[in-house]
């Protein structure tokens, strides 16, 4: 969907803070995150000039520990984003086909472990994981005029990958 003259001006920061100086038990723990904030205003002269652009949420983050030993690797994170409107005009109210309304903003919580074997075994990595670790529901919505709805977002998912270097 054609959006016409648009501003997207903002700030966004990350860090990375190793504890390890605090003491032996903490060598390899790490904390991490990252934060976007975004004012994405229409610019187009009508109606919705000024109304923030369809489906930019203003905040946006993640913020997580995690621990590596050797081939060891665990973590633990938590992403979130801001609420975002659906349409041009930002209707607060949603409709039935979901064209229209305020998207609530949410936040999901992720676990992973994994363990990287080198070069012994062909540099074998082998990782598990959970995202939505909680099974919190949020939703989204299309964009595209042609299929517009409300969509459910990814629930709790199990996952395991492994990857070998030839």
């Amino acid at each position: 969907m054609a959006r016409g003259k648009t501003r997207h001006q903002g700030l966004e920061g990350s860090f990375t803070y190793r504890l390890g100086h605090w003491g032996a038990a903490l060598q390899g723990v790490q904390l991490y995150g990252n934060y976007a904030y975004v004012d994405a205003r229409i610019r187009e002269a009508g109606p919705n000039k000024g109304h923030r652009v369809p489906f930019s949420s203003r905040h946006k983050g993640l913020l997580g520990v995690s621990y590596q030993q050797g081939g060891l690797k665990l973590g633990f994170e938590g992403a979130f984003q801001s609420s975002q409107y659906a349409d041009n005009a930002n209707t607060a109210a949603p409709s039935a086909d979901g064209s229209t309304g305020r998207i609530p903003g949410y936040a999901v919580w992720h676990l992973r472990a994994g363990y990287d074997f080198g070069g012994a075994l062909s540099n074998l990595q082998l990782n598990v994981g959970v995202k939505n670790l909680f099974n919190r529901s949020f939703y989204t919505r299309s964009y595209d005029d042609n299929n517009k709805g409300l969509y459910l977002g990814q629930p709790r998912t199990v996952y395991v990958q492994a990857s070998v270097k030839f």
